[in-house]
């Protein structure tokens, strides 16, 4: 069965289905009158809007099919009156001389091609009946229920000559309160207290156990707070305050662990710096936050660096720095589209809700331990840190002077026995992969009870390999961007084996919503741009109100409710039991092994080289891993090794594309734009 809104086939639908609009034949006459169409330019008209608003760019397609004859109505984007739509269709001769006996109309939504529902209008009794053919379409009962709702929303707007297409509307209650029922998730978790103190407090249940493994080494609760303290002091002392960034440029060392502590405990934002990143993006990210200083564990050639020695910080006593939820905690800076990376600022509340989530959920013990397999620039390695430190339990930092490898981490996890750990999918395939085929290493990880899985789509096959070796360990795929407070929506994978993994649902105190390019909200089942809301929203980007307003805004969700929301930019649905289902980026951002890209920040730093004429990158699949190629012109034989040393110089290893070609000129498709999908092909 094909499949328009994301939604299963029911055993109800699978027969005609009759749905009655009343007055229906006066609304038509109105209409007709008012547009000068005809009643069947009028179904158009009607059905060219609904569809339109089950598309999150407001494009729709209408197929006429006349005795065998297929034609075509259009409407994109661009197309924002109703008066442009009903040119569209007085412009065609396709619905002229109908015999309304055997009409059929079909339609489709622009963004799945193949997803076709055939709908049949007549006449009866002064209303208008609309017949779901059930062999050709698949719609849930209860969109069956609301679609005659949101077509008796049309007519009254048509009827009220409203023309803004884009400004129109046809969210009914039953889509409000599905919504409502989706973020009834609030719980008290008594979010009062900062991460900071929350680990103090626990020092104080168990100073003596072990905090932090590191090179062999295991740190007590009561040395890691009182030389986080000392520091916390010194910071203080050079001038560091609540709400100053603190940029961190460190290895995975006990150092880093205490430095960001020390952050934490002054209410200073903390900003973990890959040690691998070129130099040019390392000291824009320190000017981009105007920081006074720059924490380090090595020498470094930059302005205002404080070494930071595990070994000859002193250990004083807790001082209370007025710290508050509602303070900044940290900020993870990602790929920007303007050609300069951004810094996602997140507050202790996102992140005490995820934690206190966490135990409830994952009801953490005495016994669990957690490893850190997440490189320290990215969000996820917060939890992974700092979660066990709040519950008396502890973390295995991996030796940086080692290969951080699959081994490697096969080895920590049965030395340490650790419980719980996260990966992103590309490593944990990897992981599958690897104890396949080296199945003596199966006994090394059965201490695993639960892995969290993030960061990119997760492929159902390695989640069932491992399952079979590991039926007791639970998995749980996460999503959740950088400035939403780590992972807001889960999804914990069910025993027997599913084909399409859902993102799940949001986390408790976490509101999802689905909304078009005009901010409309969506109908349940609609393909939409997903918004997060509540407790975890971040506080925007380090020093650029222009980039924060533009994600960052109060939404009006429904009549005179308002609420704040992120905008991630990535299109979901909402299917029949509430999960989110994932369908790709609304614009060009990629991960690429867990790694979030923006192509145009790659492509406007190929821009800066001299003899760069023109260039254009593209992302795409092959042998069923996600590649970026670049495509140029230039002014002179560019040779393409030299474009790609001129990118290892200012962009992370992991943002390089993999493929350089140089071109004489660019193919252009007939639309007059660069022909992607020819390039694609000559990438390979």
């Amino acid at each position: 069965m094909i499949n328009i809104l994301g939604l299963p086939v029911s055993k109800e639908i699978q027969a005609n289905k009759k749905i009655i609009l009343k007055n229906g034949k006066m609304k038509y006459q109105m209409i007709s009158k008012q547009y000068k169409l005809n009643y069947w330019e009028v179904t158009a008209l009607i059905w060219l809007i609904y569809v339109s608003k089950y598309n999150y760019a407001n494009e729709a397609r209408i197929v006429v099919n006349i005795k065998g004859i297929f034609k075509e109505l259009n409407i994109d984007k661009n197309c924002t009156r109703v008066e442009e739509v009903v040119n569209i269709i007085k412009s065609s001769d396709c619905l002229t001389d109908i015999n309304e006996d055997d009409v059929m109309l079909f339609f489709e939504e622009n963004t799945c091609e193949s997803d076709i529902v055939g709908v049949t209008f007549s006449f009866f009794n002064n209303n208008i009946q609309i017949l779901i053919n059930g062999v050709q379409c698949s719609i849930d009962t209860n969109v069956i229920a609301g679609m005659e709702s949101k077509i008796q929303i049309i007519f009254e707007l048509l009827i009220n000559n409203v023309d803004r297409l884009c400004e129109y509307s046809i969210i009914t209650n039953q889509d409000i309160d599905y919504y409502k029922a989706i973020n009834s998730n609030g719980i008290d978790y008594e979010i009062d207290k900062p991460i900071g103190r929350l680990i103090e407090l626990q020092c104080d249940k168990t100073p003596n156990n072990i905090a932090v493994y590191y090179k062999e080494q295991g740190y007590t609760y009561l040395e890691i707070n009182e030389k986080a303290n000392y520091l916390a002091s010194h910071l203080s002392e050079l001038g560091i305050a609540r709400g100053d960034f603190v940029p961190l440029l460190m290895h995975r060392t006990i150092e880093l662990i205490v430095s960001i502590y020390a952050t934490m405990k002054i209410g200073a934002v903390f900003i973990p710096i890959d040690i691998n990143w070129p130099q040019q993006r390392v000291r824009q990210v320190i000017e981009s936050t105007n920081a006074r200083i720059l924490l380090v564990d090595s020498e470094y050639e930059f302005a205002n660096c404080l070494r930071v020695e595990y070994s000859k910080l002193d250990r004083t006593m807790n001082v209370d720095y007025g710290v508050t939820v509602d303070d900044n905690i940290y900020a993870i800076f990602t790929s920007g589209s303007t050609g300069l990376p951004k810094g996602a600022i997140n507050k202790h509340k996102g992140i005490v809700n995820r934690f206190l989530y966490m135990n409830k959920r994952y009801k953490i013990t005495d016994e669990d331990v957690v490893l850190l397999t997440a490189n320290h620039a990215f969000d996820s390695a917060v939890w992974q840190m700092f979660w066990p430190l709040i519950n008396g339990n502890a973390t295995v930092i991996p030796d940086t002077e080692m290969n951080f490898d699959i081994i490697s981490i096969i080895k920590l996890v049965n030395k340490y026995k650790v419980t719980i750990t996260d990966f992103v999918p590309s490593v944990f395939n990897l992981l599958v992969d690897f104890i396949y085929v080296k199945k003596k290493y199966i006994p090394y990880l059965v201490t695993l009870r639960q892995l969290l899985i993030g960061g990119e789509e997760m492929q159902a096959s390695y989640i069932y390999r491992f399952k079979e070796l590991y039926p007791k360990c639970s998995i749980t795929n996460t999503y959740g961007p950088a400035e939403t407070s780590i992972g807001t929506v889960f999804y914990e994978l069910p025993n027997n084996p599913i084909d399409r993994i859902p993102i799940g649902r949001p986390i408790d105190n976490v509101d999802i919503y689905v909304f078009d390019v005009n901010e409309n909200l969506m109908p349940i089942g609609a393909r939409g741009i997903l918004y997060l809301g509540g407790v975890c929203v971040g506080s925007g980007y380090v020093n650029d109100k222009e980039a924060t307003n533009q994600v960052f805004k109060d939404m009006r969700i429904y009549d005179s409710y308002y609420e704040y929301l992120y905008k991630t930019g990535d299109l979901v649905g909402i299917n029949e039991l509430g999960e989110i289902d994932f369908y790709g980026r609304f614009d060009n951002q990629v991960k690429i092994n867990g790694v979030r890209i923006e192509i145009k920040e790659i492509e406007n730093v190929i821009l800066q080289h001299s003899e760069v004429d023109k260039c254009c990158v593209i992302c795409s699949n092959h042998q069923n891993k996600k590649i970026l190629s670049v495509f140029y012109t230039s002014k002179t034989c560019l040779p393409e090794e030299s474009v790609r040393k001129f990118l290892l110089d200012k962009l992370p290893k992991a943002m390089l594309p993999h493929n350089y070609k140089r071109l004489d000129v660019f193919p252009i498709s007939s639309n007059g734009k660069v022909d992607v999908k020819l390039l694609k092909s000559l990438q390979l």
